[in-house]
């Protein structure tokens, strides 16, 4: 399904495609169409998560606490292929593109694991030391397998 749509915002159906627009999928799982125009560097598609989560609502709230703190990064979603997006390796974003925002979370390691905490809805992962790949001063700083 094909439905134009001029503003950026929340859509009511995650499966339609606006035209000349991206797909945002925000930390928390809801989709924004925002327009290819304001994708055309990393830098400008930053400044539009900025203005997206301005908002009042508590998900707003949440993710701009990650932007401020630069603890999320952003990925093109193929489907089979993830393919991240930084200031060093921009390309063009065409319409249709579905982009992935993702919170970075660190936790304190100890000699039995890790566990991480869902800063949304509290549910606890518990990995064991193995599942780590990368670690810096006992904390965890890359994702796990």
């Amino acid at each position: 399904m094909i439905r134009p749509q001029s503003s950026m915002g929340p859509s009511a159906s995650p499966g339609a495609i606006a035209l000349g627009c991206v797909t945002l999928v925000d930390a928390t799982g809801h989709h924004h169409a925002i327009s290819v125009n304001c994708c055309t560097s990393y830098q400008q598609l930053n400044e539009m998560l900025r203005v997206l989560f301005q908002r009042d609502a508590i998900e707003a709230q949440i993710q701009r606490r990650y932007i401020e703190k630069g603890e999320y990064d952003l990925c093109i979603d193929e489907g089979t292929q993830v393919t991240p997006l930084t200031s060093h390796e921009w390309s063009r974003i065409e319409a249709g593109t579905m982009i992935v925002m993702r919170v970075t979370i660190e936790q304190e390691t100890s000699p039995s694991g890790v566990d991480y905490e869902c800063h949304f809805c509290g549910a606890v992962n518990r990995l064991g030391v193995r599942s780590v790949k990368y670690q810096s001063r006992g904390r965890a700083v890359c994702s796990t397998d």
